[in-house]
């Protein structure tokens, strides 16, 4: 008769730790989130500068973490404008007017006219993001390894 003996070693540690793990994963991904998305801000606003589209500094200035929900992330901006900055538009025409009408931000003057060509994308905050994610992997395994060593110090104290 041949006998195989089979045993688990170790199983109360492991389960402590997966137990830590599964405790601080919240925490650690709302921390990721939020390292991420001053990532993402810090980028657009660079960004932002490099590509010329700076008249007031508004935008630059409004560009946040909007949300954190611990599992998801808003950043962006409020202005109206932000989105016709990073995805341009196309030609505008009066719709409900006779003429357009806008301040020219490099003379000060009131224009008049029946035409606006089409304005360029000039991408700040798309391009941000994806920088961001690049990283997203390194900064999450960095979090999990702290809250790894976490657990594993908490599991030697017990």
């Amino acid at each position: 008769m041949t006998n195989i003996r089979i045993a688990i070693a170790g199983y109360k540690a492991t389960h402590a730790i997966l137990g830590g793990i599964v405790q601080n994963m919240d925490q650690a991904t709302s921390e990721v989130l939020q390292k991420i998305g001053e990532d993402i801000v810090q980028e657009a606003k660079s960004n932002l500068q490099n590509n010329g589209n700076i008249s007031t500094g508004s935008l630059l200035g409004s560009i946040e973490v909007k949300q954190n929900l611990g599992n998801s992330l808003v950043v962006g901006s409020d202005l109206p404008y932000a989105g016709i900055i990073e995805y341009g538009r196309g030609p505008v025409t009066p719709k409900d007017a006779i003429v357009l009408s806008w301040i020219d931000k490099t003379t000060g003057k009131r224009v008049f006219s029946h035409y606006s060509k089409a304005v360029e994308p000039h991408p700040y905050l798309e391009p941000a993001v994806q920088t961001a994610l690049k990283g997203l992997s390194g900064v999450y395994t960095e979090k999990m390894g702290k809250n790894l060593k976490v657990s594993s110090d908490s599991l030697e104290q017990v």
